[in-house]
């Protein structure tokens, strides 16, 4: 990553448009991997008994194959060589990553349904575990300690990022949701094509610029 993009929601948010616009032909075919399983998932639900297998399909392969997206985005963010094979590497190491992906969602809702504030401060401090985990081959323990160190400092910034994404992401879903024709069909290719890519970089621009970060200050 660029030294150029400074710690923060809108360093973050600079460094993913600019790793989306240096090559969209290679996220949008990093996407295109992404919208096919969406498709299969799609379709199995559409079989007899179908919404189960969807479910499962989604719980177990999807964690998983989200953790490779992340790790497709990371490598974009840091101007490697990249390709849509990239999302499949998770699936080598797929329990110890599915286990990753899965203990920071069960925590940050736990701690919401419980006293929210507490759901909230599990999200910012262990929100860089899955990159973890795919970026130094960390186990779940490995990789909740490392994003608990690399965000401490910063974790209203992440945040504030994680507030954001889910913001926008609300925002562009919902007019299809309530079938506003038009309007909907315009935010939902939206929401697939530009803010999918965009948060996907934009937490790899978090991820990547926190460990330098880190790494900087520990040299000290």
């Amino acid at each position: 990553m660029s030294g150029e993009y400074t710690v923060g929601v809108q360093g973050w948010f600079s460094c993913a448009w600019h790793a989306m616009m240096a090559r969209p032909n290679v996220v949008l075919r990093g996407l295109a991997v992404m919208l096919l399983f969406a498709l299969v998932s799609l379709g199995l639900g559409m079989l007899p008994g179908g919404a189960y297998i969807g479910y499962i399909v989604q719980f177990m392969v999807g964690q998983v194959l989200q953790a490779g997206w992340y790790l497709f985005c990371l490598r974009l963010v840091r101007e490697e060589e990249v390709s849509p094979a990239v999302i499949f590497e998770p699936f080598k190491r797929f329990w110890q990553v599915w286990r990753v992906a899965i203990v920071v969602p069960l925590l940050t809702a736990l701690g919401l349904l419980l006293f929210v504030i507490p759901g909230l401060y599990f999200w910012a401090r262990f929100g860089m575990a899955i990159f973890a985990a795919v970026d130094r081959r960390l186990n779940v323990n490995e990789a909740l300690e490392f994003s608990s160190r690399i965000t401490e400092g910063n974790r209203l910034q992440i945040l504030l990022l994680h507030l954001m994404i889910a913001a926008i992401g609300i925002v562009l879903v919902m007019p299809s949701v309530l079938e506003m024709n038009n309007l909907g069909m315009i935010t939902l290719l939206a929401y697939v094509f530009i803010m999918t890519p965009l948060a996907g970089t934009a937490y790899a621009a978090a991820y990547d610029s926190l460990v330098e970060t880190k790494a900087a200050e520990e040299e000290e």
